[in-house]
């Protein structure tokens, strides 16, 4: 069975997921049209029975890497990793494997499934594992977390799924706390043309939220104009 499943049109071997094994292990599976896979298994992970776990999968191109994440926590790595592009002609199955008639279902619950175009970070992914999201963050292709009793994709693609087999959303305590948003302070200062300025920017956030920050600049010190929001390294 599998955690997230999917595979191409034809429900070949092109296909990539998170898949439950025997012995109560997960596998990072992933395997592309010509026959390049890679896999990494976690490691010293039993499910605690009627206890919510994290886990997070990253292909990170990149860094030629395949990563496993258990609770927040790096659980397995597998590096060299070259694989082309990946099965996206058929949906994604959530709880669900299957190759042709063969289907594997998970028994148990899942909630929070988040698909990402990014590869995400250690720093990310233990930022928001114990979070709801708003569904417009950076880099999010879907987001099913059924609170509404439904399997909408509440990400900005709207992707929605529907339950089938013996799929059912049930009622449980919340997982997560709710995220507010951070609230930035208002403040702008005036700078002389030819002056070289210092400046600290500093922000907290009560959920302990990443930040990025943004320069709104209107005139250069050429005089020319430059856009709103120019991004700002600090």
């Amino acid at each position: 069975s599998a955690l997230v499943y999917r595979p191409d049109a034809t429900w070949s071997l092109n296909a990539y997921g998170i898949l439950v094994g025997d012995g109560e292990y997960l596998q990072v599976w992933v395997r592309d049209s010509s026959g390049a896979q890679a896999y990494v298994d976690t490691v010293g992970f039993t499910p605690t029975p009627g206890a919510w776990h994290h886990v997070a999968a990253v292909l990170d191109r990149g860094a030629a890497e395949l990563r496993v994440y258990v609770d927040g926590a790096l659980n397995g790595t597998a590096t060299s990793v070259s694989v082309g592009a990946l099965a996206t002609s058929a949906g994604i199955e959530i709880g669900r494997q299957r190759a042709g008639s063969d289907r594997w279902h998970v028994q148990g619950s899942i909630d929070e499934t988040r698909i990402w175009d990014v590869a995400r970070t250690t720093e990310e992914i233990q930022n928001a594992l114990g979070k709801s999201l708003s569904g417009s963050e950076a880099g999010l292709a879907g987001y099913g977390s059924v609170d509404d009793g439904t399997a909408a994709d509440l990400s900005i693609n709207a992707n929605t799924g529907s339950l089938v087999a013996d799929a059912t959303i049930v009622s449980s305590a919340q997982a997560f706390a709710a995220n507010a948003s951070p609230t930035p302070d208002a403040g702008s200062t005036s700078v002389e043309q030819g002056s070289v300025v210092t400046a600290l920017i500093s922000a907290t956030d009560t959920d302990g939220d990443l930040f990025t920050f943004a320069l709104a600049s209107e005139v250069s010190d050429l005089g020319r104009i430059k856009p709103a929001n120019a991004p700002l390294e600090v």
